[in-house]
């Protein structure tokens, strides 16, 4: 049992790379646009993939629907709630997945343990980027300050529409609405839409 733990947390970034592949490829919009369950030769073909890639293909889906991320039925495979959450035209949460297997967010895990050695109060963030804070490198790094942007927006649009579904009274009597710090003003959009 103790060594499967260590063995399951070994391997668990593989996870987060499935995933990461599940979006590139855009493995929700592609069931979605299907229409019903798709088969993985349907699946592979969209994509497209060549034949000789279909069991590698399999085998990714087969770790996602383990994983929850998508469903599986005779017919093929389906979306669920979680899948769901990674179609563009919805919460995009595929932004927020892209932000955090980038390699900017990455390359610095395995040094961990030197920020615990380390004299001074530097972060994770900061050794991987020798010093440089978050902002500095969202800002010196376009493509990364982008999909930073694009993953805050998709996760504030989830969280906030979430709040407002369930809590929507909370709002109630508000007469004046400020967006602090906000990166596109996507959480005041959405809130100022029902008020």
């Amino acid at each position: 049992m103790d060594c499967t733990l260590i063995e399951n947390l070994s391997l668990s970034y593989i996870s987060s790379f499935a995933l990461r592949c599940a979006v590139d490829l855009d493995i929700s919009g592609r069931i979605q646009a299907y229409g019903r369950p798709i088969p993985l030769n349907e699946l592979a073909r969209s994509i497209p993939t060549p034949p000789e890639k279909d069991l590698m293909l399999g085998r990714l889906m087969t770790l996602l629907v383990h994983q929850g991320v998508f469903g599986q039925s005779q017919d093929g495979y389906q979306l669920t709630p979680a899948s769901e959450l990674l179609l563009t035209d919805g919460s995009n949460l595929g932004a927020y997945v892209r932000l955090f297997t980038q390699s900017q967010s990455t390359k610095g895990w395995n040094r961990l343990s030197e920020v615990f050695k380390d004299t001074g109060n530097c972060t994770l963030f900061e050794k991987m980027h020798d010093g440089k804070k978050a902002w500095e490198i969202v800002k010196e790094i376009p493509e990364y300050g982008n999909t930073f942007n694009e993953a805050m927006a998709s996760q504030s649009n989830s969280i906030t529409r979430g709040l407002v579904a369930r809590c929507s009274n909370i709002f109630d009597g508000l007469n004046s609405l400020v967006d602090v710090g906000g990166g596109t003003g996507t959480t005041v959009k959405i809130i100022a839409d029902i008020v």
